[in-house]
């Protein structure tokens, strides 16, 4: 089975979970994704800056790493093969006929709880399982690639935005991966679901579990919403 991958914009839904959060974060989320039959269109607009300091929810359990501590190298790369191993869930539990015709989107992951809400954590996700596809042989298109290349002298030379007047903002989708996490006593969840975009059809669900560690912990610290309102998610059935 071989499916491409388009890293997209996330969803500000509860059906479809996200909320504008990409690594990093970002000023203003905006974009439509259009794609062939069958088709998939979203828009999503609205102000998007996680805000900083300690999640009150890790704080009050006790879970937060102290400032400046020291994260064992282990730590990463067991969040790396966790990934991995999600990813390869996701691919093995995939229908056969998913074929070479369908583009997907790949989705922030967000807080069970609240779908609107998204941490650094949520953002790494995504972004890592977007290698993990392209290691196995998926194709993978990065929306975030802007029409040009900026060039800021001093600083150097960017390829990617999260400005909408600077990228395309149009992709072909036939389905996307989204993914939730949940933490409670000292333990995280993972979940990745691959959606139709034309009816919301689950075609392949992965999951994970896995003690919260210091790296676990200070991903998740920066953890927020953005505004309500403002937010809009469309889907159009393709012909």
């Amino acid at each position: 089975m071989r499916v491409k991958i388009t890293w997209g914009w996330p969803l500000a839904a509860a059906a479809l979970v996200g909320a504008g959060f990409m690594a990093g974060g970002g000023k203003t989320a905006a974009a439509e994704l259009d794609s062939g039959p069958p088709g998939y269109q979203y828009r999503a607009e609205g102000p998007v800056k996680p805000a900083p300091g300690n999640n009150p929810s890790l704080t009050a359990t006790g879970m937060t790493s102290g400032p400046g501590q020291d994260i064992p190298a282990a730590e990463s790369e067991e969040l790396r093969q966790r990934i991995k191993e999600l990813t390869r869930q996701l691919l093995r539990n995939a229908p056969q006929w998913l074929g070479e015709d369908y583009t997907l989107t790949v989705n922030t992951f967000v807080n069970l709880k609240n779908l609107y809400a998204t941490s650094s954590l949520g953002r790494y996700l995504g972004e890592q399982m977007i290698g993990e596809l392209q290691a196995a042989g998926v194709g993978v298109i990065d929306v975030r690639k802007g029409n040009g290349l900026l060039i800021r002298e001093g600083f150097g030379e960017y390829g990617l935005s999260r400005d909408i007047k600077e990228l395309s903002g149009r992709y072909p989708s036939q389905a996307m991966v989204v993914g939730t996490y949940a933490y409670a006593d000292g333990q995280i969840l993972l979940n990745a679901r691959l959606l139709r975009n034309r009816d919301g059809m689950v075609l392949s669900h992965a999951g994970i579990a896995f003690k919260l560690d210091d790296l676990t912990r200070q991903l998740l610290q920066d953890e927020a919403a953005p505004p309500r309102p403002g937010g809009e998610v469309r889907i159009e059935a393709g012909r």
